[in-house]
Order: C-alpha cells, then sequence, then structure tokens
C-alpha cells in the first residue's frame, strides 16, 4: 500500500464516484479504479460497493478511510515542519456561508488570496440546513453558519465551533413612532405589519420568543436581505434582523433603519461559526483560512 492509494479512496469518498475522484485528482478513471482494486487485493477487503448512484463505502472501507485520513493529515503536519507554508496551501478551497456571514467570509477570502494567490477558492451562499446537507454528502469542506446543536443531531459526527455570538433587533423607519423607544416591549409591535426572514434557524428563534405573545401580522417572508431592508426603510413594515445584517449598513447609517432592542428577545445571543465533518480530512487550505475568519472578526471590519 502506499500514500497515493490512501489519497484515491480519500478522494472517492468525498466526491462519491470514481469519476469525479478521477477529475479532482487529475487522473484517469482507470488509475484510480486500478489503485483501489490492488489495495482492496492486498488487505484482502472490499472498500467500495460500486453502482449507477456511485461509490459507497462498506463498514470495513470507511475504517480504512477514516485510518488513511489520519495518516494523510500526519503526512501533511510532517510536511509544514520541513517547507515553507506558502508551498504547501495550493488547490482548491469550497467554503459555504449564510447570508448573515458572506460579507465577513468574502473580506476574509480577499486577504487569504492575497497570500495565496494560487488556491482557487469558490464561496457559496446557502441556508444552514444547506450547508449541513453539502458537507454531509462531501460536497465541501467546511460552512459557517448559525450553530444550532438540534440541527446538528448526532453531534459525534460533527466538529464545529463558535467565533461570534450576535442578537436580534427590531427595525424601523425613520418615521416610526417606535424609533423614540430605547426598548420596545413586544406587544407593542404586534399590531404592525412585519416582514420576516425565511431561514428555518432565524424562524425558530423568533418563534420560539413570541409564541405567548400572539401572532405577528407578517406582510411577507423572504430570502433576500436587501429586499427586507428596501421594505423596512420604506415603512411599508417593520423587521426583526440580525446585528451582523445591520453592521455597516448604509440605511442604518443614514437613518432609513434605526434598530431597536426588543425587551428580553434582545438579549437572546444567536451563535454563529464553522462546521465541518469529524472524520473527513480537515485540509491545511481550510485550516490557514480559518486563521483569516478570525483575525478580520477581530479587526470588527465586517
Amino acid at each position: 500500500m502506499n500514500l497515493e492509494q490512501f489519497i484515491y479512496i480519500t478522494e472517492v469518498y468525498k466526491k462519491g464516484s470514481i469519476s469525479n475522484a478521477a477529475k479532482s485528482c487529475h487522473v484517469s478513471i482507470p488509475a484510480i479504479s486500478q489503485s483501489i482494486a490492488n489495495l482492496e487485493k492486498e488487505l484482502d477487503v472490499k472498500i467500495f460497493n460500486r453502482s449507477r448512484m456511485g461509490a459507497i463505502p462498506t463498514p470495513e472501507g470507511l475504517k480504512i478511510i477514516r485510518k488513511a485520513n489520519n495518516i494523510i493529515a500526519s503526512i501533511e503536519d510532517i510536511h509544514k515542519l520541513t517547507k515553507p507554508k506558502n508551498n504547501l496551501i495550493q488547490g482548491n478551497l469550497n467554503i459555504n456561508a449564510i447570508p448573515s456571514l458572506i460579507i465577513l467570509i468574502f473580506k476574509a477570502a480577499f486577504d487569504f488570496k492575497k497570500d495565496y494567490p494560487d488556491v482557487e477558492i469558490k464561496i457559496t451562499e446557502k441556508s444552514t440546513p444547506e450547508i449541513k446537507e453539502a458537507i454531509e454528502m462531501n460536497k465541501d469542506e467546511i460552512g459557517f453558519l448559525q450553530i444550532n446543536t438540534e440541527l446538528l443531531g448526532d453531534s459525534d459526527n460533527w466538529i464545529y465551533q463558535t467565533l461570534m455570538k450576535d442578537k436580534m433587533y427590531l427595525c424601523v423607519n425613520h418615521e416610526s413612532p417606535l424609533r423614540l423607544k430605547r426598548v420596545v416591549e413586544p406587544h407593542e409591535f404586534l399590531d404592525e405589519k412585519i416582514v420576516l426572514y425565511s431561514g428555518s434557524n432565524y424562524q425558530k428563534i423568533i418563534d420560539q420568543y413570541f409564541e405567548k405573545y400572539g401572532a405577528m401580522q407578517v406582510l411577507f417572508e423572504s430570502n433576500q436581505f436587501e429586499i427586507i431592508k428596501k421594505t423596512i426603510a420604506e415603512g411599508f413594515a417593520v423587521g426583526l434582523l440580525s446585528g451582523l445584517l445591520l453592521k455597516n449598513d448604509p440605511r442604518v447609517k443614514n437613518g432609513e433603519i434605526i434598530p431597536v432592542p426588543v425587551k428580553g428577545f434582545s438579549d437572546i445571543e444567536v451563535p454563529y461559526g464553522w462546521l465541518r465533518m469529524k472524520n473527513v480530512h480537515f485540509s491545511l487550505n481550510a485550516r490557514e483560512f480559518l486563521k483569516y475568519v478570525n483575525k478580520q472578526i477581530q479587526s470588527g471590519d465586517y
């Protein structure tokens, strides 16, 4: 057995098929197939069950893949001791982020790209459940999202870390009487038309808090924050938005939108962070990128 075989089986596991792994590794499909066949013969164990749906690891194969991941990670660590880091950080990095974090991630990516121009970065905006599914299906390596242990289910399969905590505010336009409130009571705006973000985690936080006060008069729900902000700024509705979405927003700066704390609700801290699968190799690219994200958070420029 050799390192190349370990790389191939982990890549097939990540990509879901030999053909996709061949593209990623820039080798032919027969080369990967033969390499895996040789490893299976040497170990006397079937690593993948192959079908038209792709390559699915057997229970024994999954154990071997996990060990291979650990070996690859250890070899990377050894290389780090003997080679300049810039020579090791190359290739691709696929990142998912929820809309609330997309500006932060883009700014971190700009700085990362300046230092590591050879890395091809792909950033996709997705909802929290979509990010979890993409990582679970090995389509992407790391995601930045609202941390929700309920959503993650079996936490033994995941590694996640909270990077920051945010708060929610009632947002009104410059003519609303509520703008004069230092803190608004929930019952004071239940008769107002309200526009809501359609994200599942977002709605869950709102529903859990406001269920004791009665139904809100929802004008519409949208997954487009710019539409929500425009609706609020023009006085058609009020809205509940996170501080991350209001930070450095031009409508907030010029007074078109005024955030007002809601009693009790604005004290709830919403955790945001990163997520990855525990038993999938965590690349040096992703580990290095996290340093740039943390640096961006510490700077407050996002």
